[in-house]
């Protein structure tokens, strides 16, 4: 299941879009983002391109500690909504315009109503969103990706499921680098790695190393993935979702199974921390632009500029360069106007043909998501047995 920490990166900024904050009521455009969330260097070039003509108020949270503490709404059975419970506190006469929404929450987030669809298709720069990111934000009213649906959010940055591991201890031992999921059933790493502690990210894992797909809707179809869930069950040190950083720089595991932009983070500070995409293919996240359901309904041009903004080149690399996250624009663009930088981190600029085997998390239907749960349960029972 999803962390609180999950939670809160992936959801805070669409629940604190309709808190009011002194001095916005009258701006052109008023945008409410985590704080770190965007490098503050291109938060200033969007200020000083578009400042003098327009009024843009763009205000990143740096206290979430309240929010945090909404989170306990998920425990009352009461609540019809993670989503609503979140909004339930501060709400405001006077919303955001556009918050940041990660592409995992949208299908509550429209099923519960909670947002009205973009016009993407008119910015310039949405022709440089690769489909299928274009395809990762276009849903059905219930939350479900159809290619004849609206587009619920615009994708401004991306990371994957990773592998992070410490190439002076594999060096040390004379072993070779893990280059897919596969490597986690080695011998030799037997209680040296940790894995994410949620059902979707260890089954999908899994299903890719059979050359399945992280989106199998009927898992009772794949007669060997039983097999391995249990000989990777006998492999792994730990699960973590949250936790995994910190064994990992102390050495008291080699390799971890986590999120892109937490490893990239500390690549400065731990020189010896690599961080691949496996060549199976892994799962992707899009952070997005979403219009909370009380924002203004008439088009304003401030609000196309600030869409625009992250989907033009030179912004898009330099995004990249500068944050944990890659820019999908740069997907799209000549090599050579890439960072040397980027270009030499895979996670930021992969390979084309392990891209293609890369897929967003779907929405599962209630009987897969009952499959994926009972398999979850039954691989953490056998463990605590």
């Amino acid at each position: 299941m999803p962390t609180r920490r999950q939670l809160l990166t992936g959801m805070s900024a669409l629940a604190i879009a309709q808190l009011a904050g002194c001095g916005w009521r009258g701006a052109d455009l008023r945008v409410r983002l985590l704080q770190g969330s965007l490098p503050p260097q291109l938060v200033g070039a969007f200020r000083r391109e578009f400042g003098d003509r327009l009024d843009a108020k763009i205000r990143p949270v740096r206290q979430l500690k309240e929010i945090a503490d909404r989170l306990e709404l998920l425990h009352d059975p009461s609540k019809r909504s993670l989503l609503q419970g979140l909004l339930a506190f501060g709400q405001s006469p006077v919303p955001a315009d556009l918050a940041t929404l990660g592409d995992f929450w949208l299908t509550e987030a429209i099923a519960d109503g909670l947002l009205q669809p973009l016009e993407v298709e008119s910015i310039p720069g949405w022709e440089r969103v690769p489909e299928p990111w274009q395809a990762a934000v276009r849903r059905d009213k219930i939350g479900r990706f159809a290619a004849d649906g609206n587009f619920w959010g615009a994708p401004y940055r991306w990371g994957c499921t990773a592998i992070a591991y410490r190439s002076d201890l594999f060096a040390d031992n004379d072993l070779e680098p893990p280059q897919d999921w596969s490597d986690l059933w080695r011998p030799e790493l037997r209680d040296r790695f940790s894995l994410l502690n949620h059902p979707r990210e260890v089954i999908g894992l899994t299903l890719k190393k059979l050359g399945r797909s992280y989106n199998t809707p009927d898992l009772a179809s794949v007669p060997e993935l039983q097999t391995e869930l249990d000989a990777l069950q006998e492999q792994v040190k730990f699960y973590s979702s949250d936790n995994y950083l910190q064994p990992l720089m102390l050495g008291h595991t080699w390799l971890a199974v986590g999120w892109s932009a937490d490893f990239l983070a500390l690549r400065s500070r731990y020189p010896a921390l690599k961080t691949i995409m496996p060549r199976s293919g892994t799962a992707l996240w899009t952070e997005t632009w979403v219009q909370p359901r009380s924002a203004r309904t008439e088009p304003t041009k401030l609000r196309e500029e600030w869409l625009g903004f992250w989907w033009r080149p030179d912004i898009a690399a330099r995004l990249t360069e500068l944050s944990d996250a890659a820019s999908p624009v740069l997907l799209a663009l000549d090599p050579e106007v890439i960072p040397p930088t980027v270009r030499g981190e895979s996670v930021l600029y992969p390979n084309t043909g392990v891209l293609d085997a890369c897929e967003f998390l779907s929405p599962l239907t209630l009987s897969a998501r009952q499959q994926y749960l009972s398999q979850w349960r039954q691989l953490r029972e056998r463990r605590r047995a």
